[in-house]
């Protein structure tokens, strides 16, 4: 799960209203600002680390100037059967049309919650109305649909919900550990999912993406003549797959805790 509340005060104690029309949230691109942005989070988030995988997209909130919200985006995980079946993917359109989706990996709300128990889902808003973008500047692709995962031992997801996003259901406890391995766990987590515009699942579930939606890393592999479900593609060297499809290193594996 990547959202955490803190305790902080914000100047001035701005009434719950004034508070939300007035907050911002910009991309972080400093590099100065990046450290103050992982310190924080390691210092105030419960997972302890700033860490995310793949392709990542960094955020702050703010009121005239104060931090009051950190937010990391980042590549969405491998295979995820509720999701997967939200959309309506076989196995071959999960690797086709992964890229499209982010995964919110870290939310920090530095303010707290009791006093502005609306800003962490004002900021969710405004963080997912220009992230398409932002996605599409820094990548060369948009992206259009988001997925988190919910801890249900610390949390309810509830800033999720008045944001606009849809539950669909508990994972099977796999944590991803790297950018290709998973570990599996005992601890399952809920998944919230939210399309980024009114026609965003209608593109992810098409027959076809158009070429402004396809993969900049190139086409998969041809399908394997006589079996048609199947890729003509090996796991990287290093890699094996557990009972789930999930990659799995052989080694012995990190014990960084994953974006999830």
């Amino acid at each position: 799960m990547s959202v955490h509340l803190s305790d902080g005060s914000i100047a001035g104690t701005p009434p719950e209203p004034a508070l939300l029309k007035a907050v911002t949230v910009r991309l972080l691109e400093d590099a100065c600002e990046r450290e103050r942005f992982d310190e924080e989070l390691a210092a105030k988030h419960y997972l302890k680390n700033a860490n995310a995988v793949g392709r990542v997209l960094r955020y702050v909130a703010e009121y005239r100037g104060q931090w009051v919200a950190l937010l990391v985006f980042s590549s969405a995980a491998f295979h995820i059967k509720p999701r997967d079946r939200w959309l309506q993917w076989s196995a071959r359109q999960v690797a086709q049309r992964r890229h499209l989706i982010a995964q919110n990996a870290r939310f920090l709300v530095l303010a707290a919650p009791g006093k502005w128990p609306n800003l962490a889902s004002r900021v969710l808003k405004v963080a997912c109305a220009r992230l398409p973008q932002d996605w599409q500047q820094r990548f060369g692709y948009p992206v259009l649909a988001l997925e988190i995962f919910v801890d249900p031992q610390r949390f309810h997801g509830t800033c999720y919900k008045a944001a606009g996003w849809q539950q669909l259901g508990a994972t099977q406890g796999s944590e991803r550990s790297g950018q290709d391995f998973y570990t599996d766990t005992e601890h399952p987590k809920e998944l919230w999912v939210r399309p980024l515009s009114p026609t965003a699942l209608e593109q992810l579930r098409a027959p076809e993406l158009p070429p402004a939606l396809a993969d900049p890393k190139g086409p998969l592999p041809p399908v394997c003549p006589g079996a048609p479900k199947r890729d003509c593609q090996a796991a990287p060297f290093g890699i094996t797959m557990n009972a789930r499809g999930s990659p799995l290193e052989l080694q012995q594996h990190t014990t960084s805790p994953p974006g999830h």
